[in-house]
């Protein structure tokens, strides 16, 4: 097989099937020899010659340079080299005994390999090294190696997968190479390996497979071992280094796009680290070795390399170098990685105008276009002064006629790289011309709106990075020229705001204690001292509405269009009259947003004429419907702040205090043309309310006070616009503004100072409300009484809810109090109380109340029939619980007050439903209500309830529209009965049941209701079972009496005479029938009471002491 060449492919020489020899027999042979246990110490030599001619058929193959060599073949390499683990039991297990039978194997010269003491049991390995070396070996692969076909092609001979088995075997012999042998064999042999991998064939590329620990980095990473040890002259890290360096150039100019970017992605991750390298010099020394890379490549070298071996060039796509190299043409993909290597050269100074201008060719492709202009982004500021200069003229002549987020890029990073050329000239130029040009109507570019922004957040941008201001001298002389000319303004207006707004203010803009040369602050008063911009700014806004806001439509027209062939680009009449509405609010907007910014920011106060003329302008000239709206939006940014209300200085920071009071008086408080309260919107609100807060406060002495925490204290109850808030009450058509200002009405009412007295300020607004109300009822039928009188009702009565404060369960649907510290509204001894109600039910498990409670009339007996009244609970079975929650003895307890049984103390209480009563409350009778006539924050009720003039008010709105009715009384239930007719109804005069319902007299209604609810209540109360004996007994002589004269038939009169179907119309005729037949229901229910009881109404039942029914004489 060694002699003859073309057994290797039949493999018949030896009787096997075609190859079978060099695929199965020899591998087989070979594993036998050198994993068995021979114990016949004289079969050893015979092993290692049979080894030695393995090894020279092996040798043969390789020297053979006409054919590949076999995988099986480097495969049994690997085993007689010692690389392969699993086959050095041989090596290993006879190098340590049976020494006689072989000895005279081990005693060969040992020319190329040496046994040293350490490595005593490598004997036999070494033997066979040697041997190999005897042979030619190491000169073969040598040989092999940095050989290369004849044929024209100039293809390596060694595969890859030929290195990869040589350089494994090479490397681990490392440590046992003869030093003569190691002198001689390796002085080149890392030259002839690096070379046949810069070699590698597109064809070797495409066979390596992706993700995989590849060949050539496996060649690699196995020559550094080997250099550390037999080249230890040598730096071996730099040169591997360099030999990736240049392997990754070999990458970049393979048709394999992914190894294209995987060669441009290694410079970049070497750029990265020199780069690092250097912004961080001189902290390296106390850094540690492993926590930074430290470069293997000085920038000198690899700024040579780059440009001797023209890698951005082929990155590029340059047409001479990628024909030169006969790479293909460039991809974006590797163009969008080239940044780094481009700012690295211009860093270096090596980057050329040649290769800018390869550059500013790639943009010229359409795909490559926002590429470029990015990588141009970044190097911008490394370019040198001549190249700034190219850079100019080449953007002025391909920037597009639709300007873009990209090119705004471009020509920012291009204006902060030109700013000493700009600052020498001291004119707009080297792009902050083009800039500017961008946002004015004579541009020579289309500049959508967003792009208008980005190019207003580009000037920002170098305003920030511009440490001598000289870009924001020349845009804010630039924009006051167009202020001046009336150009351009709203743009000019808007950028001037921007560039202006992003510099610090006087506080943040310190050195070392002394005030920045530019702050925000110092900007607006230069302005303001040198160009007088505050008129100048009116005074276009006043010629802005003289002209009828025409100037957007004029600008339009002169903008440049935007290119297109599409018809869907075209806009209607409708929508382009719809846009231009749309550019001039926002041109309004803008010039109104800068003003109060000015004066927000400079210590400049806004006069009163100035205003004025604002005021006008947006109201008597107005150009579209909406903008009285946004002018008082604009006086409420204005305003001064709250704070500014202690102060004593007639200064208010933007305005002085004759100037608010001015505002206030003569522009807000008119009801005129200029200010319609009926169209007045919520902005317009907020600014009357605003103005009207500061001007209370800031009177002497005030009459409001303001809290830092933004509540507010009625200090005086004539306050001044007090009036204004009942008008736009009345008159506004806004239900939003309406709600507002009723809120805000009732705040002022509840948030009083401790100076006041509430009954008096209550019954004030009371007899507002009542007063205000009659007005309406007398005055001449419209459209709008009806309205004005249902929003007074409203006001009344969330005015009462807020003051009654009426028991409720706390739910997440329970409507805030609108005073912003409800206990303020409580009397004296009053507190709020909180009560967990707590059972074994599922329906009553912690569901908490809110009681209002007298710490010295309420007892707890009545807390424990109000909790019981809420919950919808027998009162005996509910009990109150102390702080260790043990229940409260009954009889002890129940007629204590709270404060005496220390209930207060936290301001929470603990109440027990029980599935049945207690032993101690089986008696259980209602305790007497704590009546507290002098209670202010319940007078406003009673006063609503029992005045005369006020109830035979709420009777006559009983009879106006049905919207009216229903707030009426829906306002009436909230009131205590009327005394006067109680005692009527309890006398039972004749007038209680004088009045019917016959003929659809539909006044009579409300009367009717009225009693009826009163005598419902008396017969409610004959039913209840813990109700006291003395009362009971008064309720129940009350239901004798009125059967008696007839009340029973009066009941059925009332359902039979009226018209029912014309009663159910209305909500109050529906509450009407309701009642007679919920007390004619109440006294079916006596009479099957007293039928069960065995008694008969004749019986005189006053004296049913089970309470269970009322009885009474029949009629």
């Amino acid at each position: 097989a060694r002699r003859s060449a073309a057994a290797r492919g039949r493999g018949d020489a030896l009787g096997g099937s075609p190859g079978s020899f060099w695929v199965v027999d020899l591998p087989n042979f070979v594993e036998a020899c050198m994993t068995s246990n021979f114990e016949d110490p004289g079969v050893l030599p015979l092993v290692l010659d049979a080894l030695r001619y393995v090894m020279d058929v092996i040798l043969d193959n390789i020297e053979d340079i006409d054919r590949p060599v076999m995988p099986e073949i480097l495969q049994q390499f690997h085993r007689l080299s010692g690389v392969d683990q699993h086959c050095n039991y041989f090596y290993n297990r006879y190098a340590r005994g049976h020494v006689d039978s072989i000895a005279e194997y081990l005693e060969e010269p040992q020319d190329y390999l040496v046994v040293h003491r350490q490595y005593s049991n490598l004997k036999l390995l070494v033997s066979m090294m040697n041997y190999m070396g005897r042979r030619r070996g190491f000169e073969i692969i040598f040989n092999r190696i940095g050989m290369y076909n004849g044929d024209g092609s100039g293809a390596p001979v060694c595969s890859l997968t030929e290195l990869e088995y040589y350089i494994r075997a090479i490397t681990y012999l490392r440590v046992l190479y003869a030093k003569p042998f190691t002198k001689k064999y390796f002085r080149t042999f890392h030259e002839i390996l690096l070379t046949r991998l810069s070699n590698v064939s597109d064809d070797e590329l495409k066979a390596i497979t992706p993700g995989s620990k590849d060949a050539i980095e496996t060649v690699v990473s196995q020559l550094e071992m080997l250099l550390r040890d037999v080249r230890q002259d040598l730096n071996a890290e730099e040169i591997i280094e360099k030999f990736k360096m240049r392997m990754a150039k070999r990458l970049i100019v393979c048709p394999l796009l992914n190894y294209r970017i995987k060669g441009v992605s290694h410079i970049n991750d070497v750029l990265a680290i020199i780069s690092n390298y250097e912004a961080n010099k001189a902290n390296y020394m106390s850094i540690s070795r492993t926590s930074l890379p430290r470069p293997l490549l000085s920038s000198e070298w690899l700024a040579d390399f780059l440009t001797s071996e023209k890698v951005p060039e082929l990155v590029l796509g340059d047409e001479d170098a990628v024909r030169a190299a006969r790479a293909p043409a460039t991809h974006v993909e590797l163009m969008k990685r080239s940044t780094d290597i481009l700012f690295f050269l211009a860093a270096q100074g090596q980057l050329s105008d040649d290769l800018l201008e390869t550059l500013w060719k790639a943009a010229e492709e359409a795909s490559q276009e926002r590429v470029v202009f990015a990588i141009l982004v970044n190097i911008m500021r490394k370019l040198s002064p001549e190249q700034l200069d190219i850079v100019d003229a080449k953007l002025r002549g391909m920037l597009p006629d639709e300007l873009h987020d990209v090119h705004v890029d471009l020509i920012r990073e291009f204006t902060e790289a030109a700013l000493p050329k700009i600052r020498e000239r001291n004119e707009l130029s080297f792009g902050l011309d083009l800039l500017w040009q961008g946002l004015q109507v004579s541009s020579p570019f289309y500049v959508s709106e967003a792009t208008a922004d980005y190019i207003i957040e580009a000037l920002c941008d170098l305003i920030t990075r511009d440490p001598n201001f000289t870009v924001l001298s020349l845009v804010s002389a630039a924009a006051l020229q167009n202020l001046r000319s009336g150009s351009s303004v709203t743009m000019s207006v808007k950028a001037l705001h921007r560039i202006i707004n992003c510099l610090p203010t006087s506080r943040a803009a310190t050195t070392r204690g002394r005030a920045a040369p530019k702050s925000r602050e110092r900007v607006l008063l230069e302005m303001h001292n040198d160009q007088k911009l505050l008129q100048l700014c009116i005074d276009e806004f006043k010629a802005f509405h003289e002209g009828g806001g025409d100037a957007p439509a004029r600008e339009r027209s002169a903008m440049p269009k935007k290119k297109s062939t599409s018809k869907l680009n075209v806009l209607s009449p409708a929508a382009s009259e719809a846009n231009l509405l749309d550019e001039v609010k926002e041109a309004v907007t803008t010039r109104l947003n800068f003003i109060a910014f000015y004066v927000q920011n400079c210590s400049v106060e806004l006069a009163f004429a100035q205003i004025l003329h604002l005021y006008n302008a947006c109201t008597l000239y107005k150009i579209f419907d909406d903008e009285t709206n946004y002018i008082l939006r604009w006086l409420a940014d204005v305003s001064p702040h709250e704070a500014v209300s202690n102060t004593r200085s007639n200064s208010l920071v933007t305005m002085s205090r004759e100037t608010l009071f001015n505002v206030f008086e003569q522009l807000l408080c008119k009801n005129d043309a200029s200010l319609r309260f009926e169209i007045l919107s919520e902005d317009g609100y907020k600014c009357i309310e605003r103005y009207f807060k500061l001007v209370n406060s800031c009177l002497r002495p005030s009459r409001l006070t303001i809290q830092t925490d933004g509540r507010l204290y009625v200090e005086n109850a004539e306050l001044k616009g007090f009036d204004i808030l009942w008008s736009i009450l009345l008159r506004c058509e806004s239900s939003v503004v309406r709600q507002q200002v009723s809120e805000f009405i009732i705040l002022l009412q509840l948030q009083l100072s401790k100076r006041l007295s509430k009954r008096a300020v209550w019954e004030g607004f009371v007899d507002r409300c009542m007063r205000e109300l009659a007005a309406v009822l007398d005055a001449p039928a419209d459209g709008g009484k009806e309205g004005s009188a249902i929003h007074v009702l409203k006001l009344l009565r969330t005015f009462l809810m807020e003051i009654k404060i009426p028991d409720t369960e706390i739910t997440a649907s329970t409507k805030p109090s609108l005073a912003t510290i409800p206990a303020q509204i409580l009397g004296p001894d009053e507190s709020i109380l909180r009560v967990i109600v707590k059972s074994s039910m599922k329906n009553f498990l912690n569901r908490e109340c809110r009681l209002v409670v007298h710490g010295r009339r309420t007892t707890v007996g009545m807390l424990r029939r109000r909790i019981a009244a809420l919950m919808k609970y027998p009162p005996n079975q509910t009990r109150i619980l102390n702080r260790r929650g043990e229940y409260l003895p009954v009889a002890r307890y129940d007629a204590d007050t709270l404060e005496n049984a220390s209930l207060l103390q936290y301001g929470l209480v603990e109440a027990d439903l029980r599935l049945d009563a207690g032993a101690d409350t089986a008696s259980y009778m209602h305790p007497p209500p704590a009546e507290d006539p002098d209670n202010d924050r319940l007078r406003p009720l009673y006063l609503l309830a029992n005045n005369p003039e006020y109830f035979s008010l709420l009777f006559r709105l009983l009879n106006a529209a049905p919207e009216v009715m229903d707030e009426t009384w829906a306002l009436m239930e909230l009131l205590p009965p009327n005394e006067s007719s109680v005692a009527q109804i309890r006398a039972l005069d004749g007038s209680f049941m004088s009045t019917d319902l016959s003929g659809g007299d539909a006044s009579a209604v409300p009367e009717v209701l009225h009693r009826l609810k009163i005598a419902t209540g008396i017969v409610e109360s004959s039913f209840d079972a813990f109700l006291a004996a003395d009362e009971k007994a008064a309720a129940n002589a009350w239901i004798s009496a009125f059967v008696k004269k007839g009340g029973i038939s009066y009941l059925l009169r009332l359902l039979t005479s009226s018209d029912v179907q014309s009663m159910a119309s209305s909500s109050l005729g529906k509450n009407c029938l309701t009642a007679v037949l919920k007390l004619t229901s109440l006294f079916a229910q006596g009479l099957d009471a007293a039928a069960a009881n065995g008694k008969a109404l004749s019986g005189g039942g006053g004296d049913d002491a089970n309470g269970d029914g009322a009885a009474g004489e029949g009629d």
